[in-house]
């Protein structure tokens, strides 16, 4: 044997594993490094392979350029992998790997975040999970499970078309005021828990005008003050008719949109109603009426408000008698007739 045959077998080490590579389980969106290094003289090459199938011939490897590593773990990287740590020095050292990327829970975002309905309809929300089964999903609100019993709802869960998921509604056949806040919908696996909230907005129409009262009357208007529940987007109608009406057509009601006069306070009461008022116009003098509120909104119209009771004032004739004729009846006694403008008009 040779001088540098003998320093060649005193400076070469096979190749011992110094990190041993291990079966690895990730979560999906993690970050992910697989570590393989070995010890030895000269320094071993490590090289990863990925099994890409089988043929007849055997398994089929694909090398794998660098570390076996990702800022964030995907499906895709899931599959079986060897290491290889190799310096020329006696056999390689070879390990076989297992790469499993699990995904926690996931709600998707979509567009019902917010949803909204009228008081007595249907309600539906919905979420959508996706995530490793077996999938857990349940609905809450205020803290506590909904149950799946209730007369008020129905909740049903259904495996998503593609099967990488589940679908899950919650419906409410008629909601109701009460009913509107927020939901959540929870999903949980084995590897985590997601939980998303959805906001229930229940409209109505306004209520009842309150507290109906006359803040003034003159022969031919009446300025009407009544209290409300302040809201944006309501305007108030005046349903008015005469309480002894004497033709056919006057026992016709009519009904006035109202022009609210400025308020000289915005200031609500304790009870948090606002003072509102209006000049009603359209009446006639020495006339009385029976008047009544509505409320109404993009969703419908309130009911009638408490009605209250009217008369205008008298006024002086507005013009002088016309087509004045005298008829003698005897000596001490003439007929007159004339003829006058309607002065309800």
């Amino acid at each position: 044997m040779t001088l540098n045959e003998c320093l060649l077998n005193i400076f070469t080490v096979a190749p011992a594993w110094r990190s041993q590579p291990q079966d690895v389980a990730a979560l999906l969106g993690a970050p992910l490094r697989v570590d393989c290094e070995a010890d030895g003289h000269p320094a071993p090459t490590i090289t990863w392979y990925r099994k890409i199938g089988e043929s007849a011939e055997g398994e089929q490897w694909q090398a794998v350029a660098g570390r076996l590593q990702a800022a964030a773990a995907t499906r895709a990287l899931a599959g079986t992998y060897r290491c290889v740590a190799d310096n020329g020095v006696a056999a390689p050292l070879a390990k076989l790997v297992h790469l499993a990327v699990h995904e926690p829970p996931q709600l998707e975002p979509g567009a019902g975040s917010n949803v909204t309905t009228v008081r007595g309809r249907p309600a539906a929300l919905a979420c959508r999970a996706r995530g490793d089964p077996p999938l857990d999903t349940h609905w809450s609100r205020r803290g506590a499970r909904l149950d799946l019993h209730s007369y008020k709802w129905t909740i049903t869960k259904a495996r998503s078309a593609d099967g990488g998921g589940v679908h899950t509604e919650l419906r409410l056949s008629a909601a109701s005021t009460a009913d509107a806040g927020l939901y959540q919908c929870h999903a949980a696996n084995h590897y985590g828990e997601a939980t998303r909230s959805i906001l229930l907005r229940v409209l109505e129409p306004p209520e009842a005008p309150r507290s109906l009262r006359l803040g003034g009357v003159g022969s031919r208007w009446v300025r009407l003050v009544w209290s409300a529940n302040p809201a944006v987007g309501v305007y108030y109608s005046a349903i008015f008719g005469f309480l002894n009406p004497v033709s056919g057509e006057d026992t016709k009601q009519t009904v006035v949109n109202l022009t609210l006069e400025n308020s000289s306070s915005d200031r609500l009461a304790a009870d948090g109603y606002q003072e509102l008022s209006a000049r009603l116009d359209l009446v006639r003098p020495a006339s009385t009426y029976s008047l009544k509120l509505v409320a109404t909104n993009h969703v419908g119209q309130s009911p009638d408000s408490e009605p209250v009771l009217f008369t205008t004032l008298d006024e002086p004739p507005s013009a002088s008698p016309q087509n004045v004729r005298v008829k003698a009846v005897d000596e001490d006694e003439l007929h007159v007739t004339w003829s006058v403008c309607n002065a309800k008009l």
